[in-house]
């Protein structure tokens, strides 16, 4: 076989493949999806965080942080409780919160979402 011959029998398989890889699986229509009952698409939820301290432990930073360390809220906290809207992932059912007192003292607590409020007293 000549050496242009096997090029154009080398490119015309390629030709080949390529077309072959082009073609389009057998589409499906959006109205054959099954949705269970109840189901929502709703990626994010608006929850309200309610966190209080004792005046005994005096003011201190807050933070308050997703399950995988992601940041949702950094501020101060004194004796008033402090009340704010965050919006969540629709799946998280916990955050951690590390308030940082006047003298250094650490104190982390894990607490629960539920519904559209999640509440933290430090002790």
């Amino acid at each position: 076989m000549t050496t242009s011959a096997s090029v154009s029998l080398r490119a015309g398989a390629v030709l080949w493949l390529l077309i072959a890889a082009c073609e389009r699986p057998a589409s499906s229509k959006l109205k054959d999806v099954q949705v269970p009952e109840g189901f929502t698409f709703q990626t994010s939820r608006s929850v309200v965080l309610g966190i209080s301290a004792p005046a005994a432990m005096g003011s201190g930073t807050l933070e308050v942080a997703r399950a995988d360390g992601r940041l949702l809220y950094r501020g101060s906290l004194s004796s008033a409780p402090l009340k704010v809207r965050l919006g969540l992932p629709t799946g998280e059912s916990a955050l951690t919160a590390t308030l940082v007192t006047a003298d250094g003292k650490r104190h982390i607590k894990t607490f629960p979402v539920v519904s559209d409020t999640a509440t933290l007293a430090f002790q």
